[in-house]
């Protein structure tokens, strides 16, 4: 989008109504992994017999969870300032409010969650008689006192679950036959995703991004279903109007004549200040009350090429449609004789202005007589642009109408901008309306006017505001993407310190991206600065399924499959505790008033929970074991 654009969305609406329950699907992976951070420490206290001190297990859980939530808060917080650069302005509005999001919710899970989990220890040890899992958020499940059994036969819960669904994808990667069948699977669904890539359509309506109880929306529905008539302003700043009325005009002529969807036609009653400023001038120069030639003996007035007016036969009224044969011999010879009398110079029914010597500035009459073409016209010269202005704005209607089309400095006089409207019709699709907004583009741009393509462009709110930015989504999409991923890499290298792992988990979030864009088709979703917010806040969610496992595998023991294994029976339940609350949380946005809430809010983020299950738990965990480093050496700078 140009500067000329504004957000095709209402911020506000996703401030208050959708950023809190992204919040909350942020911020409890923190707390998830804290707890159960927390869970592990009482499990080896209770397996060595060991009775620490609250302070102790507190230490020694920000200790094991602290470095996992810092790794995760740091990277997408990263990740959503960086969408600070983005061009589009609901973007960064959007990024801004992800951003602060993870921050508040990263000081809250190390200070106010910490302190909860703190209290509630304590607590549980003063009533030992609690019924297990009423207290620390149902996690804590067994008092440190009690024996407990290994982890791959635990009781019933989320952590024994992920440990028998490591143990079995882990257990099952030995067989070859596994392995393929895996392989099929995923690069089935990845090449799903990948046709759906090439089928998501741009867009999104005027009546989608409206409440359904707002009286616009039941307006701009039916708009857009019976009407497709639009006014387009063309809009001149920072130009010298007196010099430039010449290529003004023939700007306005190729707007309207040239430009896809245009009336094709330029008509006196159209609004255009400028045109009217020159019928103003033509017709006191007829009166005499302007002249060639000031008393100072500079020029009054300049003659132009017209070329709305260049092939307007002046005689065409005469004939009233009908034919030389039609009207007859005699009647025929008199309109003949009225057109050359009315085409010539100094004749009482003459037609004004005409150049009184330059016969090239004159009206031109045909061969036959019966045409008669008036292609120069009178405007004011550049040293009395201003000097008839207050008149002619002052003068009647057209000069009002003029007036409200015009920016004049109140002490200069001076026109600081000004605007012709022309109309278009027909221009109902986005593709439509699209190859309007880039021819007009083209011609404003081609302008002679100084600096044209800074000074001179046309603008509608429905047609250019809205619809401008899909000009160059996909390049922004790229660029915010690759931001992300370029701010992501940069964190995860710093924090985890081995290239090959996280190089991984960047392909690894590549291909959530992907597969997430491709779903888009699928889910009857469309892409627009909604979705790149989306697509952006999704690096986020993808980090947080992804870096906690590939932490836990740096800090495991043992060789590939051993170490892939172990990060999943350890840090697995919260990621999916995380992903179950996000899905948990956004379901609520679905009661919004806002249509489109529910197709790029609550479908598109349960899109995301999915694809971060089947890359964060699935996915990821095979690659690490295939191709993660096999040596038993931690390499997490963060441990």
């Amino acid at each position: 989008p140009t500067e000329h654009s504004r957000p095709a969305m209402p911020s506000e609406a996703r401030a208050t109504q959708v950023m809190p329950f992204l919040a909350v699907g942020l911020g409890l992976n923190d707390f998830m992994v804290l707890a159960a951070s927390m869970a592990s420490v009482l499990r080896s206290d209770a397996e060595c017999g060991a009775a620490p001190s609250v302070a102790e297990v507190m230490a020694r859980t920000l200790q094991d969870g602290g470095p996992s939530v810092t790794l995760s808060s740091a990277t997408n917080a990263a990740v959503f300032f960086l969408g600070l650069l983005s061009p589009v302005p609901a973007v960064r509005f959007f990024a801004t409010l992800c951003g602060v999001a993870v921050l508040c919710g990263f000081v809250t899970a190390v200070l106010g969650f910490s302190s909860v989990l703190a209290l509630e220890l304590e607590a549980s040890r003063r009533t030992p008689t609690t019924v297990p899992g009423a207290r620390c958020l149902w996690l804590l499940r067994s008092a440190p006192e009690e024996p407990v059994p290994p982890p791959a036969e635990q009781g019933s819960g989320m952590n024994y679950a992920m440990s028998r669904y490591a143990s079995l994808l882990f257990s099952s990667l030995h067989s070859r036959a596994v392995q393929v069948g895996l392989l099929l699977m995923y690069l089935g669904f990845l090449s799903t995703c990948i046709y759906g890539c090439f089928h998501v359509e741009l867009g999104l309506e005027m009546d989608d991004v409206l409440p359904k109880t707002h009286h616009s929306y039941y307006w701009m529905s039916e708009r857009r279903k019976f009407f497709d008539t639009h006014a387009i302003t063309l809009v001149f700043r920072d130009v010298d109007f007196g010099s430039q009325m010449q290529h003004i005009l023939d700007l306005e002529y190729s707007m309207v004549m040239d430009g896809e969807f245009t009336e094709k036609h330029v008509r006196g009653d159209n609004p255009y200040p400028f045109r009217w400023y020159m019928e103003y001038t033509e017709a006191r120069y007829c009166v005499e009350q302007i002249c060639d030639v000031a008393a100072d003996g500079q020029p009054e007035v300049e003659w132009v090429y017209d070329r709305a007016t260049a092939r307007t036969n002046k005689c065409e009224y005469m004939w009233r449609g009908a034919t030389a044969e039609e009207v007859g011999a005699a009647e025929h010879a008199e309109l003949v004789r009225a057109c050359r009398n009315m085409c010539s110079v100094g004749k009482q029914e003459s037609i004004c202005p005409q150049h009184a010597t330059n016969t090239s500035l004159q009206c031109q009459i045909s061969d036959s007589g019966t045409e008669c073409f008036c292609p120069y016209r009178l405007v004011p010269s550049n040293s009395s642009f201003y000097k008839f202005l207050d008149n002619f704005l002052d003068g009647g209607v057209r000069g009002e109408a003029a007036r409200s089309l015009m920016s004049i400095h109140p002490d200069t006089g001076v026109i600081q901008a000004a605007s012709s409207v022309f109309f278009i019709q027909g221009a109902r699709t986005l593709e439509e309306k699209l190859k309007h907004i880039r021819r007009a583009r083209s011609i404003a741009s081609a302008s002679n006017i100084s600096n044209a393509k800074d000074n001179v462009f046309p603008l509608n709110f429905e047609v250019y505001a809205i619809s401008e930015q899909y000009l160059q989504i996909y390049r922004t999409l790229m660029f915010m993407l690759l931001l992300g991923l370029a701010g992501a890499a940069v964190v995860l290298l710093l924090l985890l310190g081995h290239p090959v792992v996280v190089l991984i988990v960047l392909v690894v979030i590549v291909l959530a991206e992907v597969e997430l864009y491709g779903l888009m088709s699928f889910l009857n979703m469309k892409l627009n600065s909604v979705v790149i917010g989306n697509m952006l806040m999704s690096i986020g969610y993808f980090v947080e399924a992804t870096c906690h496992i590939a932490r836990h595998y740096l800090l495991a023991d043992g060789h590939g499959h051993h170490r892939a294994e172990a990060a999943v029976r350890r840090i697995g339940s919260p990621v999916l505790n995380s992903c179950m609350t996000t899905v948990a949380s956004i379901t609520l946005v679905a009661f919004s008033t806002y249509k489109y809430f529910l197709t790029y809010f609550v479908l598109q983020y349960l899109a995301i929970a999915l694809v971060s299950l089947i890359n964060g738990l699935v996915l990821l965990p095979i690659m690490l074991a295939f191709f993660g480093p096999k040596t038993t050496e931690s390499f997490a700078i963060i441990k």
